[in-house]
């Protein structure tokens, strides 16, 4: 019998949730005052003129101290309407003691949520303290900063207020630009006068780490929101503060699924960067997967990976925001293996981030991240994991979705069908967007895939293939990349065969190859994924000008199928 199909995930119900902690956008229109506290959101942050600036707080210990800074107000109010919106510029500073070199910098960016108790996105709060979303970082710039690097935590909390990044004020210029102020403020930190007091307020062991800090070039590890943020920051902060890499923790993205308000996100920076996302996130589900293969095509000089882990959320990366589980099937239930807690989240963080900067430290990257033939790892600090990986150069793209321009045309140049195949371009939508994409994907109710880019969609019958007519790559290629998503099953398979043919020679990708697996929960196999696939080297100088897709003579039928993100060969 036929396996419980696995449903499409609703997005309604994300959406819900997504009030809860706001790193995505909520559906705008009119409140109902049956609506949550969180829905209430103010036009942008207004701090008053003259509000009291706090007294700088430090937390000292045997080997690290930390200060809760406040350098009074920055103005982040659109050109030409200055002192409309005025945000406070506070955050968190942790250093090491007694380091005797230059301390490299280390900025965490936070999660959007809601900024008061009572759920609302304002700034000031009624009553008012906010919620600090940079303290709820502590744990993880305690990892870093025992590993010799100054970890500054901006509170960025009263700057993301709406749910659209460009609204009343624009959330990317008021992100950006406190941050440059921070930073700023650290390089005059080790002068005398009233500014460096706001910073260590006298205290030697602060006073002595600004002395030696260097923001020449900054590592930036980013949560949620901040993901979509940092890559344009990195770019108005150079040549000042150069990105040396770049940590992508469950970040948001917007994925062309409106390509009018919400275009698909320019292309990650070319800097060594790492993602990871956890497979039961309800925020903002597979969002860093999803942007980084849409531009697979790009080329790029440093590596990118985005792991997703399985059994994780959003939440519990934050500490403020870790008691509100976002996980739908955990709802209630203990820490286990198939539902991490807290301290596993926490965990995973930190050892992900030490591991991430001890590899750019010494340029030891991940050999799956630097070697397109070296398969990625099916577990990441111990939880099973899958991955997009970005083809290191040089390489050739033989088959792409092209999801960076608007789907008009579902035609796919030099592909053609067999009797019993299809092959087109298409777009997964949401069910609030049906009717407005002219070519969407069907529906098969059968493996969960979540709205994004455009994709290739392949299908096929036992024996049926697609053929590809694809350019000659130029060099003698060593490894078959396929970027790809399953998005049918055959009758009884968990997973996709596929019959995978080049120059004459088929190689037979069974339906449990990583990647290929369209696993029992809605998140895990959804994603674009991508197997490496290595190539007879027996055969050098082989014609690769033809590429083909397609079922195995005996799997079990009617139909089965894959999204293709893109495909490529690398020497």
């Amino acid at each position: 019998m036929r396996p419980p199909a696995r449903r499409r995930v609703l997005l309604p119900l994300v959406l819900v949730l997504a009030l809860a902690t706001g790193a995505c956008s909520p559906p705008t229109g009119e409140r109902d005052e049956a609506e949550p506290p969180a829905a209430v959101t103010a036009d942008g942050p207004h701090a008053s003129p003259d509000r009291q600036v706090a007294e700088p707080e430090v937390i000292a210990s045997p080997d690290l101290t930390r200060v809760r800074f406040d350098l009074g107000n920055i103005d982040v109010s659109p050109e030409g309407r200055s002192g409309e919106f005025v945000a406070p510029s506070r955050g968190t500073l942790t250093v090491p003691h007694d380091t005797g070199t230059a301390l490299p910098v280390v900025v965490l960016g936070h999660l959007r949520a809601a900024t008061c108790e009572d759920g609302s996105f304002r700034y000031p709060c009624p009553g008012g303290a906010s919620v600090r979303y940079d303290v709820g970082m502590d744990y993880l710039a305690d990892a870093i900063a025992s590993q010799g690097y100054a970890v500054l935590a901006p509170d960025l909390a009263p700057v993301m207020l709406g749910h659209q990044v460009r609204g009343a004020y624009d959330q990317q210029s008021a992100w950006t630009e406190t941050v440059r102020a921070q930073l700023a403020a650290l390089d005059g930190g080790a002068q005398q006068g009233p500014s460096a007091e706001l910073l260590h307020g006298g205290v030697d062991e602060l006073r002595t780490a600004l002395q030696v800090l260097d923001t020449s070039s900054v590592d930036w590890v980013v949560h949620s929101r901040s993901g979509m943020l940092v890559p344009s920051a990195a770019e108005s902060l150079a040549p000042d503060h150069e990105t040396r890499s770049i940590v992508y923790l469950a970040t948001a993205h917007d994925l062309g699924t409106d390509t009018e308000a919400e275009p698909l996100d320019a292309p990650p920076p070319d800097v060594p960067s790492l993602g990871i996302t956890g497979s039961e996130d309800s925020d903002v589900p597979e969002a860093s997967t999803r942007w980084a293969a849409a531009h697979f095509d790009q080329d790029r000089r440093e590596p990118l990976a985005v792991g997703t882990v399985r059994g994780f959320g959003h939440n519990a990366f934050n500490e403020a925001t870790a008691s509100d589980d976002d996980r739908r099937a955990c709802y209630g239930e203990p820490a286990s293996a198939s539902c991490p807690g807290t301290d596993e989240a926490q965990a995973l963080a930190k050892q992900t981030v030490v591991e991430w900067l001890r590899a750019v430290e010494t340029g030891s990257y991940p050999t799956f991240m630097v070697d397109a033939a070296t398969e990625a790892p099916d577990t990441w600090a111990g939880f099973a994991a899958q991955w997009f990986v970005h083809t290191p150069g040089p390489r050739q793209v033989l088959v792409s979705a092209d999801a960076t321009r608007d789907l008009t045309d579902p035609e796919v140049p030099g592909a053609v069908a067999s009797e019993g195949a299809s092959v087109a371009r298409c777009r997964v939508v949401d069910g609030m967007s049906a009717g407005r994409e002219p070519f969407s994907c069907p529906d098969t109710g059968d493996v969960a895939v979540r709205a994004g880019t455009a994709q290739v969609l392949v299908g096929w019958s036992p024996g049926a293939a697609v053929r590809f007519t694809v350019p000659d790559p130029g060099f003698t290629p060593r490894t078959l990349v396929l970027h790809v998503s399953p998005f049918t099953t055959p009758e009884g398979v968990d997973g996709v065969p596929v019959a995978l043919g080049y120059a004459g020679t088929t190689v037979d990708l069974p339906p449990t190859t990583a990647g290929l697996r369209a696993h029992g929960d809605e998140a895990f196999g959804s994603m674009p994924t991508t197997v490496r696939v290595p190539l007879d080297p027996a055969r050098p100088g082989v014609d690769l000008t033809e590429l083909v897709l397609g079922g195995l003579d005996d799997h079990p039928g009617p139909t089965s199928g894959l999204l293709v993100t893109g495909i490529e060969v690398a020497p």
